[in-house]
This record gives structure tokens, sequence and C-alpha cells, in this order.
């Protein structure tokens, strides 16, 4: 990537010169000769200097968005001549969600293991925002989930592999246990356990409730734990949304897992992954394993 670029990208993520100069391990003043020429290049000064640091001018902000994705396209020009020579991977790193983490992904990890012994797999477990940020920032080559109708990076793909209802986690013995397909109405007066971390992951159950014309219930906590959550609902009466097709690999012992009327949400699942990445032996074959995996079990 073009170093003048990427010395505006470090000002701008961390605020200030002198931090940027340390992590592009070069002096103070090389930095501030670099940036004085992208300023001289665009015509315009790019960054406010000041006792609190470094903040952007309006010209600056409109420049990160295109610098960004130059970089992006710079990491991926890099994964794609390399997916060509080698074909293959050092480390392979995966984000899931609890359903691929806790169902889908056991089996095609263990076979992927057996065919390329010379690639480390890491996995990690995580919120849907987080992972695809991690994705967009090249933390992680391909992550498993399900699609929640979000915009898409131009440099992502989505590999639909199966759909995902989400219905609702109770204790057993709670009493709406047998009361059949639940409704928005007969759930409105439940406390709820979010799956999440910040008001946003609770958008597909606040339109289960909205579309029903019931006001959003009371949301006492969330956990970025999923087990943690899950606990708490086999010892209370507190309800969790998660996805149908988990009920049979569900962590926590004392839970069923009911439908809705209507569903909460019905999405499709998949893989999500950097076009480049898709170049990968390896990447492929895993792609390949889940899927089957998905298709023996429906």
């Amino acid at each position: 990537m073009d170093k003048l670029l990427l010395t505006f990208l470090e000002i701008f993520r961390t605020g200030s010169l002198t931090t940027a100069a340390s992590r592009l391990n070069i002096t103070q003043p090389s930095l501030t000769k670099r940036l004085q020429q992208l300023e001289d290049i665009y015509g315009t000064e790019l960054f406010e200097r000041g006792v609190s640091g470094a903040r952007p001018t309006p010209a600056g902000l409109a420049l990160v968005a295109y610098a960004e994705r130059i970089e992006s396209e710079t990491h991926q020009s890099h994964e794609a001549v390399t997916a060509v020579r080698e074909r293959r991977m050092e480390v392979l790193r995966i984000g899931a969600g609890p359903l691929f983490q806790l169902r889908y992904l056991c089996g095609p990890l263990l076979k992927i293991r057996q065919d390329f012994p010379d690639t480390r797999i890491e996995l990690v477990a995580g919120l849907y925002r987080d992972s695809m940020a991690d994705l967009s920032s090249f933390q992680l080559d391909i992550v498993f989930g399900a699609h929640e109708a979000h915009a898409l990076a131009d440099q992502l793909h989505f590999v639909p592999m199966t759909e995902v209802e989400q219905g609702v986690a109770l204790r057993k013995g709670h009493p709406l246990s047998d009361a059949g397909r639940l409704d928005a109405t007969t759930l409105s007066g439940l406390e709820w356990v979010i799956y999440g971390k910040r008001a946003e992951d609770a958008v597909l159950l606040n339109g289960f409730f909205k579309r029903a014309g019931i006001p959003i219930p009371n949301y006492p906590l969330l956990t970025s734990s999923f087990t943690t959550g899950l606990q708490i609902v086999a010892g209370s009466e507190a309800a969790m949304m998660v996805p149908i097709d988990l009920a049979p690999a569900l962590p926590v012992s004392g839970i069923t897992v009911h439908k809705t009327s209507p569903e909460i949400a019905l999405m499709p699942a998949g893989g999500f992954l950097r076009r480049a990445t898709l170049e990968f032996k390896v990447v492929a074959a895993l792609l390949r394993e889940v899927q089957h995996g998905i298709n023996r079990e429906l």
C-alpha cells in the first residue's frame, strides 16, 4: 500500500502523530513529512493538530473511506497472489456463531485437519457484528453464521448453506412450555436475556414485537456468553432467542426450544469470506465439508 495513505490511516486511527510514528516504526519528522506530501497532493489540510492530538478535517474525513478501500484491496491482492502461488494457508482463522460452532463445525474441522495437516486452525466463537468487523479487517478468514440482511462490503462474499429460524429458549417446566407455538402477545410479559453486548443485538427480537404492534419488553441482561445466557434461562423464568436447529446441541441442560407464530426471523445462513480467500484449497474444502454435514442432518 502507498506509504502516504498508510501514514494517513495510522494518524486517523490513533489520533496522534507520535503514536502513529511509533506504530509505523519511523521518526515523527519523517511521519510529518509524509503527511505534508499527502496534503500537498490533495491541496488541503487533512488533520488539525492540537495539544489533544490530531483530528481529521472535513477533507480528511472524506478521504478515510477511500483510503480504507485501497488498504483492503491491497491486502486482498496479496491474498489472491498467495493463493495462486502457493494454494495453501499457514493459518485458517474462523469465526462462528452458536449454531455453526456447536452443531455444524466439529466434524468438518476434524476432516480438514486430516487433509491439510500443515494448516493451523483457529476458531473464534463470537457475535455477528464483531466477527464481520474482524473479517473485513483481515483478522478472520471466514465467518459462519446467519445473514441478517445487512449490506456486505464490496470485498465480502456470502455462501448460503441453509436457513435458520429463530425460536425461544425456556426452562423445562416454564409456565409457557406447554403453550404450543408462542406469539408476541404471550411472550411480551417475559424478561429476556439478549445474546449480545449492545442494543443493536436485540434488533431481530425488537422487530418481532414491533410487527405485532406490541411494546418492546424488558431486556434486563445482555451477555456475550451464549452459554451463560442459557444458564440464566435454565434457572429462571426468563426467555432467550436461539436458533431452532440448535435444540439438539444446546450446551446447557434443562431447556426447551419453541417455535413462535409468526417466526421471530427466518434467515439464510452460511459462510462469509473475502472473495480472494475462495482461491485457497483449504477454504474451499471447509465449505464443502460444512455443506455436506448440513445436508446429512436435514
